[in-house]
């Protein structure tokens, strides 16, 4: 049977608690007019935390529901590649197992499916551990624009869609926020050097947009994710950056060399994360500051003015974070 749309989900160990959520918010999707047009598969990265169990008792209500577990850890790349693998749906949305669904996305999506594009993408919400709301990231495009076709058919469409983009994740870098064409998907012949990048996704939907595609942007918030949860921060903050700046560096690399100004724009779409504000709260609480700043300068092409003026603005910037959190202990002291 071909779904329409395959909701693929990679876990991996610990993640069971906020599993349940994820399969929660698809479940209560499942209206009577759409269930038959929608495929869940649950990627499991050889997991000891129940989650096989707990995705079980979920089949028990949701028949179709697809689970594939590996023996052993395999990394993120494989199972992101695997999640979709067990698919059949049309399109795929690749669902981080830490986020969910808001109400009415799997709606908004497949009407928008009609259209036909390769990918559509779309904006977050944030929520914090107790899932209330804490505010809505920045918006993936400039201007607030709130709906947009791109059509990639020269060099400069895929200039024109990265001068638009307002958020690092218009360039994919965040795992929800896209749902594809799996035929486009498997169009891509894949370059296995991005296993271990944490790109591999980034890779294949980047390169679908040099094949004469189209790429829809929507404003909305179709999903939301729990803020202080990033699992790539574990090894340190010098590593999770350099996750950005080398992925960043070789998707412009080896997808868009002769394409575009490949320097150019992996300084251009770093930038939109780690501008002025970031890298001074980075440079003045990461232990290894100085190395980092000479990852930025070698690896993306930061130069040395803009860190001298960091340099110069983080004495006083520290000052105003210590004033700032002194006004918040001082004022719970008189709350209480």
């Amino acid at each position: 049977m071909a779904f329409e749309l395959s909701i693929c989900i990679p876990t991996h160990d610990g993640r069971v608690e906020n599993l349940k959520n994820t399969l929660d918010s698809v479940f209560n999707e499942l209206m009577p007019d759409i269930k038959d047009k929608i495929e869940i598969c649950v990627s499991d990265n050889a997991s000891k935390d129940g989650t096989e169990e707990l995705v079980h008792e979920y089949k028990k209500r949701i028949p179709g529901l697809i689970y594939f577990r590996w023996n052993k850890n395999m990394g993120a790349d494989n199972n992101f590649l695997k999640a979709v693998e067990i698919s059949k749906g049309k399109y795929c949305l690749l669902l981080g197992s830490d986020d969910f669904l808001k109400p009415g996305a799997l709606k908004r999506i497949l009407d928008e499916l009609r259209h036909g594009h390769d990918i559509y993408t779309f904006n977050r919400s944030n929520f914090n551990s107790n899932m209330q709301f804490a505010g809505n990231p920045a918006k993936l495009l400039k201007n607030g624009i709130k709906e947009k076709v791109f059509y990639f058919e020269t060099k400069k469409d895929i200039s024109y869609y990265f001068d638009s983009l307002k958020s690092i994740n218009g360039a994919f870098g965040y795992l929800s926020c896209q749902v594809f064409s799996k035929k486009a998907w498997e169009s891509v012949d894949f370059d296995k050097d991005f296993i271990g990048t944490a790109y591999s996704m980034a890779y294949i939907l980047l390169s679908i947009l040099k094949t004469n595609s189209s790429l829809k942007y929507i404003s909305d918030c179709l999903v939301a994710s729990i803020v202080g949860q990033d699992s790539w921060a574990v090894n340190g903050a010098r590593k999770r950056i350099l996750i950005d700046l080398n992925g960043y560096k070789m998707l412009m690399e080896k997808i868009f060399d002769g394409y575009i100004d490949t320097k150019y724009y992996t300084k251009h779409l770093l930038s939109m994360n780690y501008g002025i504000r970031h890298c001074l709260y980075i440079m003045t609480t990461t232990e290894d500051a100085k190395l980092t700043k000479k990852d930025f300068i070698e690896i993306a092409g930061y130069s040395k003015p803009f860190f001298f003026f960091i340099d110069i603005l983080k004495y006083p910037y520290k000052f105003l974070r210590f004033l700032k959190h002194s006004i918040k202990r001082t004022s719970k002291k008189w709350k209480q």
